[in-house]
């Protein structure tokens, strides 16, 4: 488990590109050759169109990636945050650092977007996307990224996630947006557990 934290915290851009541009051309392949439904549209332009709405947002994200690590220093420095104020075995502080980022910094923002109306504006550009497929999940307004970005960083204050949690979490987490918003047929006995969704929540 250490190794894979010092693994994420020396991570170069190359590697987390390759990783997170890999992990949506693996999904696009399987929802083209398993659809879960059967969708007429132009699936090039379409996943375009999403992937320039993530574009867009790279100025933010940058910048989001500048207070993130400061965020990491200031909890490393006044040894604030949960991990660092209570002792956990890395086998369990791994686990409960990732819970606490997602709660936070997206199930807790994503309940804020559907439950507060003008949250919901911003919002509503991922919901208005005609064909649901792996690019969805790149599919934000600028503004909600803003909205998000503030919300990781709160939730790496309060997690006291080091700089390998962050960077372990945002590659898994980039993952599962893509894969489930995929259209993918999944076998019945898979798809009837019932298990929690960011997408079942109603404004």
């Amino acid at each position: 488990m250490h190794g894979l934290i010092e693994y994420f915290t020396n991570i170069s851009t190359q590697e987390r590109s390759l990783m997170l541009i890999g992990g949506l051309v693996f999904l696009l392949t399987i929802e083209t050759l398993i659809p879960q439904y059967q969708m007429k549209y132009q699936k090039l332009k379409h996943g375009t169109t999403n992937i320039l709405f993530t574009l867009i947002t790279l100025v933010i994200n940058l910048f989001g990636a500048i207070l993130i690590v400061k965020a990491v220093k200031f909890n490393e420095i006044n040894n604030f945050g949960v991990l660092n104020m209570l002792s956990f075995p890395i086998w369990l502080s791994v686990p409960i650092g990732l819970a606490i980022m997602d709660l936070i910094g997206a199930w807790l923002i994503h309940w804020l977007e559907h439950t507060v109306r003008w949250m919901w504006r911003f919002h509503l550009i991922h919901h208005t996307d005609p064909y649901v497929d792996a690019t969805t999940g790149l599919r934000h307004h600028p503004g909600e990224n803003i909205f998000r970005l503030s919300f990781t960083i709160l939730a790496i204050m309060i997690s006291g996630a080091s700089l390998g949690l962050v960077m372990m979490y945002q590659t898994i987490s980039v993952f599962f947006a893509h894969l489930t918003h995929a259209n993918i047929k999944i076998p019945f006995s898979i798809n009837k557990v019932p298990l929690y969704s960011r997408e079942s929540l109603s404004p």
